[in-house]
């Protein structure tokens, strides 16, 4: 029997390392129920934050890429959609 239930593997890339000022500019996730792939997201997210030069190398996220990518209030919906799953992160809380 399979019970690991609603969980999803996630992965997020900011403008900086300080999660209280910086903006998010990628979210990534595969979503589960049990051992089945449920989902594959992806989407760079604009921000108003240029990105510094060192940020553009450590994620190879150039900021002509940012420019033309959806809005945050565009990509948070299908991070919602993951309420009530269990959550793997690298490098989270």
């Amino acid at each position: 029997m399979n019970d690991l239930g609603k969980w999803a593997v996630i992965d997020i890339e900011t403008t900086g390392i300080d999660p209280t000022y910086d903006a998010i500019i990628d979210l990534g996730y595969l979503q589960f129920e049990g051992t089945k792939l449920i989902k594959e997201y992806s989407s760079l997210v604009k921000t108003e934050v240029k990105l510094s030069n060192f940020i553009q190398k450590l994620t190879g996220i150039k900021q002509s890429q940012i420019n033309n990518a959806p809005t945050w209030g565009k990509v948070c919906p299908e991070l919602q959609e993951l309420e009530g799953h269990h959550l793997l992160a690298h490098n989270a809380n």
